[in-house]
């Protein structure tokens, strides 16, 4: 659920995203369920120029399924994982352990002496002390994972729908089983033909999910088993209720880390909803004169919202006294005080786009061309809040008014706005010699005044020799 995957195109940075026609952010195609992805393809030349100053990195175009004419067909894709680790680290009972601390003391170049005496491994062999296996401990033999996915489809010459509805689950590797992500994709496109000539599109794209988290992230969590050894106990009693700060490095329970009941939790959840509705005339339907000609005007809104929870609980550990033969309590440090900070994210995006298309063949000639303009507004509204809480409740008003912080993080409230003018045309002759010009005029409220435009064109050129009638009759061949 962290989604920190990401992918080069042209060795500088992230692509920019378009999908169905629309600028929009990597994380929107991350989450997106790969079961209403109907084709991606990749712009990385002179192609890419289209797009302006953001298409630098390269553009990556994805394209969702549409329903067909037909019956309506109902589909359903569900798939059960085990997942396994591989391999875990092999640990060494506490013999083997004092022994090997033994020698790396006996061999210090000042000459030393044994780290652990008889007496210590005595009180192994007779129970005084017992040891532990934090792999058994921290995690899991193995974690599920769960993918559900049905599609609705169908549709007359007239009106054409698909509708989608997605669900996966996935369990970490911990034991406490406080690791998990959750994720509902919800997905309709819509297509209508409203009038003789005209037709309506709508795709409307909602997306919620929900990451849980132990408080400590898991490379601590990791590194901190790592560092105990098997020498100390998790817990001070035989019964496993009091964890055990005792001989523990830097006095931290994993096992505490690892569980939200006891130290708290990370819970990130989004929520996005993208849309579109297009509206496309065909004037060829008017006369023959126009035929091919097209207008289309797109209008888009997207909302993007986090709602994020981070709870540290304040918890005690203990040590067994065996003079007193009673058990020390004491809270861990860096758990106190119990503390809680709320985050608050909300971006919007508006799209307008209106193109005039023109795509016609005479004889052995087809000519192409597209213009049209688009503007585009972000902002952003992004704050937290953090404060040290009375008593363990997840709740703001249960803090303290010292050191309470309310802010927002640094380019967290923002507006921009993007327009541009676009332009390109297409010439081909027999399907053999190609011809592409393009352009994009693109600016940008981010530049100072007097740099906020700039202007991005491109021309190409292609020959398609397997087309040529003296290689169609050669000894080459087309591989």
């Amino acid at each position: 659920g962290s989604y920190n995957n990401n992918f080069d195109i042209r060795g500088m940075g992230s692509p920019l995203v378009i999908i169905d026609g629309v600028p929009r952010d990597m994380s929107d195609f991350q989450r997106m369920n790969a079961n209403d992805i109907q084709d991606i393809s990749v712009l990385k030349d002179a192609s890419a120029s289209i797009y302006g100053l953001r298409s630098a990195n390269g553009v990556v175009l994805v394209t969702t399924k549409k329903g067909d004419a037909g019956r309506t067909k109902v589909q359903y894709n569900s798939s059960f994982t085990i997942q396994k680790p591989k391999s875990m680290p092999m640990l060494l009972d506490a013999y083997k352990t004092m022994d090997l601390y033994n020698e790396q003391a006996m061999n210090n170049v000042n000459g030393g002496a044994p780290v652990y005496t008889d007496d210590f491994y005595e009180s192994f062999r007779n129970g005084t002390r017992r040891e532990t296996n934090w792999n058994d401990l921290i995690f899991a033999k193995s974690s599920p994972e769960h993918n559900h996915n049905i599609t609705v489809s169908g549709g007359t010459d007239k009106i054409q729908y698909l509708i989608s509805f997605g669900y996966l689950y996935q369990e970490g590797f911990f034991k406490s089983g406080d690791l998990n992500y959750n994720k509902y994709n919800l997905n309709s496109n819509i297509s209508a033909e409203i009038a003789k000539g005209l037709k309506l599109s709508l795709n409307i794209s909602g997306m919620t999910d929900r990451q849980n988290n132990p408080w400590c992230s898991s490379t601590d969590i990791i590194r901190n088993y790592w560092r105990q050894g098997v020498l100390f106990p998790a817990y001070a009693d035989e019964e496993g209720t009091m964890l055990n700060y005792d001989g523990l490095d830097l006095e931290e329970n994993t096992v505490a880390k690892m569980t939200s009941d006891i130290s708290g939790y990370r819970i990130y959840k989004k929520r996005q909803l993208l849309t579109s509705a297009t509206l496309e005339y065909d004037f060829g339907t008017l006369t023959n004169v126009l035929k091919g000609l097209k207008a289309k005007a797109m209008l888009s809104y997207d909302l993007h919202q986090n709602n994020n929870t981070l709870f540290r609980k304040e918890y005690y550990q203990y040590a067994y006294d065996p003079q007193t033969q009673s058990y020390i309590q004491k809270v861990y440090s860096a758990s106190s005080p119990s503390q809680l900070t709320r985050e608050n994210y909300e971006t919007q995006q508006f799209l307008n786009q209106f193109t005039l298309n023109y795509n016609r063949d005479f004889d052995k000639h087809n000519l192409s061309a597209v213009i049209g303009m688009e503007t585009q507004r972000r902002t952003g509204d992004n704050f937290y809040a953090k404060r040290n809480l009375a008593f363990s409740s997840p709740y703001l008003f249960n803090g303290v008014e010292e050191a309470q912080i309310g802010n927002s993080y640094p380019g967290s409230v923002y507006a921009a706005n993007y327009n541009a003018f676009i332009g390109r045309v297409n010439y081909n002759y027999a399907n053999r010699y190609l011809l592409e010009a393009q352009f994009r005029y693109d600016g940008s409220s981010k530049f100072a005044d007097g740099h906020r435009w700039g202007f991005f064109p491109s021309v190409s050129a292609g020959w398609v020799v397997s087309e040529e009638s003296w290689f169609k009759n050669s000894f080459l061949k087309r591989s």
